[in-house]
């Protein structure tokens, strides 16, 4: 069904919602407030440490030429460091208690909301699904709470509200004729029993009728969700085995850009609504096409070569030649490549 019928439950969800939004908001201030800064601490200690270890080597070195001054200047300095970190600890400082308690007391109430909206929303959802599967449309539904609702409190109104179903349901027993047929047994023309036969089978073939038609309806929704159900499994079951082939065809991590798997996707939703896809190989079909496709596109991004081209002899005793000592044994060798027989002249 469009329209969902409301048990209150929009109430509880909208209150679980806002308390969700305080409970989230409370939970983020606390992580930013508890969280030590550790990377000025071991700053501090690396330098407290070099700075020993250079002090130290000084006094190896020369023990008795540091000045007085000049220690208690550095002993200063590393009070005055000290003193610093000991302040911004305590700026920072530990979670209030009161915070802590607000905290943790709005969790509670949230998690025990939540714990007693969800009969609710079972009792919505089996009202949903009893609908659908009866076809029974939201005005229809509205309609017989309504009945039931004046049935209640004032009785005489409810019954001259089902008056129009009642009728509807008279004429299927043929308690209630039609109006061309009760024009005919106030003529004489029919018997009030034939009148009544033939309203009965005139009901009963409508409703038939539509009983089949939902039928129907129902079976093609059913056939629907199995044919979607399929073609998901197909599709998740090529997406692992080409994962297995190409290690870049994989979900990006975190908050990495889209990768070769998501540009994938993308394409593939846009293809599939123009494609007509009957069966699990027109499925792998388009897949393989839009693959084909994306890959393509990425290696057009790939780094190239840097431009140094690697030349490779087909002369297997290129090597084993001396060098050339004259312009002549250059020719004849350049010659030689090209299998032209060239013999220098002899110099005398």
């Amino acid at each position: 069904m469009n329209d969902e019928p409301n048990l209150d439950a929009n109430q509880q969800a909208s209150s679980s919602s806002t308390d969700a939004d305080a409970n989230q908001q409370a939970d983020s201030s606390t992580a930013q407030t508890s969280q030590p800064d550790l990377t000025k601490g071991l700053q501090d200690v690396v330098k407290d440490v070099l700075k020993k270890s250079e002090s130290q080597s000084d006094e190896d070195k020369q023990p008795d030429k540091e000045p007085l001054e000049e220690a208690e200047k550095k002993t200063e300095d590393q009070d005055d460091q000290k003193s610093d970190d000991q302040k911004e600890q305590e700026a920072k400082g530990p979670v209030p208690y009161e915070r802590f308690s607000e905290v943790n007391k709005a969790k509670v109430e949230f998690e025990q909301q939540l714990e007693q909206s969800k009969p609710l929303v079972e009792a919505q959802r089996s009202i949903i699904d009893h609908c659908e599967q009866h076809n029974i449309s939201p005005d229809e539904f509205a309609y017989w709470l309504n009945v039931a609702a004046l049935a209640q409190v004032d009785p005489a109104k409810a019954l001259e509200t089902l008056q129009p179903k009642l009728q509807a349901l008279q004429s299927y027993t043929g308690d209630v004729l039609p109006v061309d047929l009760q024009e005919a047994v106030n003529t004489g023309e029919l018997s009030l029993a034939m009148a009544k036969r033939i309203a009965t089978a005139e009901s009963r073939m409508k409703f038939g009728e539509q009983r089949s038609a939902l039928t129907q309806r129902q079976l093609a929704e059913q056939q629907q969700q199995q044919f979607v159900q399929t073609m998901n499994s197909a599709l998740g079951n090529w997406m692992n085995s080409k994962r297995g082939s190409d290690p870049d065809f994989a979900p990006k991590k975190g908050e990495e850009p889209d990768g070769k798997q998501e540009m994938f996707i993308a394409k593939f939703a846009m293809e599939a609504k123009s494609a007509n896809i009957k069966s699990v190989q027109d499925l792998i079909s388009v897949a393989e096409k839009v693959y084909a496709s994306v890959d393509a596109s990425l290696k057009r991004f790939a780094p190239r070569s840097n431009g140094q081209r690697v030349i490779k002899s087909s002369q297997s005793n290129v090597q084993g030649r001396p060098a050339p000592k004259s312009l002549e044994e250059v020719v004849a060798n350049r010659a030689a490549a090209h299998g032209i027989t060239f013999t220098p002249r002899k110099v005398t």
